[in-house]
């Protein structure tokens, strides 16, 4: 049974993060047949990181591809978001501004200190407002790109 290749691109924002990134890759990979043949863009500011999370993204798709069927996916990594936005499709964002430990810590113990019990810090509660207000900015930026490239 052949599948149709699927020529949709899929940006991912802030896939060099060994979190949210990998647990992105790691989703797209369980539904391989629906989007085979897509190309996915890792998009991340830190070169280093991309550099590690394509590694891995690579190594299962050459897994994925080892009893001689394609791959799911083709690849693509920049930390270009102008490149990485042109004709994409779908754009998944992943990313966490800021010391990921220490500012979900500052969400769980400073409201805490103040009388509130919070339950997951960063998702309700003012550990959650908190931890909004400081990834709307750089979501913004991105939204703002996003429009610039798609009115080309």
């Amino acid at each position: 049974m052949t599948t149709k290749e699927c020529d949709k691109r899929i940006v991912i924002v802030g896939a060099g993060s060994q979190s949210f990134g990998l647990g992105t890759i790691g989703d797209l990979m369980t539904i391989g047949q629906k989007l085979s043949g897509a190309t996915v863009v890792l998009l991340d500011k830190s070169e280093e990181m991309l550099k590690l999370v394509g590694g891995v993204f690579k190594l299962a798709l050459d897994q994925a591809s080892e009893d001689g069927d394609p791959a799911p996916f083709k690849m693509e990594a920049t930390t270009d978001p102008v490149k990485a936005l042109q004709g994409a499709n779908y754009v998944v964002m992943t990313i966490e501004h800021g010391n990921r430990l220490k500012t979900w810590e500052q969400d769980y113990y400073v409201p805490f200190r103040h009388g509130c019990t919070p339950i997951y810090s960063e998702n309700g509660g003012p550990g959650g407002a908190f931890h909004t207000w400081r990834q709307v900015p750089p979501m913004l930026k991105i939204a703002d790109t996003m429009h610039d490239v798609a009115k080309g």
